[in-house]
């Protein structure tokens, strides 16, 4: 994993962002990014689950 000196400079340098304040700012103002495509639901062998399963 990086350290937060190049993740620092490398905000600096693509971003523009040199502080805090300026990347809480960033996040705030950015749109939402929909993760549903990366995740998939826990599967359970149980017969509980399986009735879930099948309402849903």
């Amino acid at each position: 994993m990086a350290n937060v000196e190049t993740l620092r400079r490398l905000l600096a340098e693509q971003y523009g962002i040199h502080s805090d304040k300026e990347l809480y700012e960033a996040l705030k103002n950015k749109s939402k990014v929909n993760i549903g495509v990366c995740v998939s639901p826990v599967r359970k062998e149980c017969e509980q689950h399986e009735k879930d399963r099948r309402i849903a």
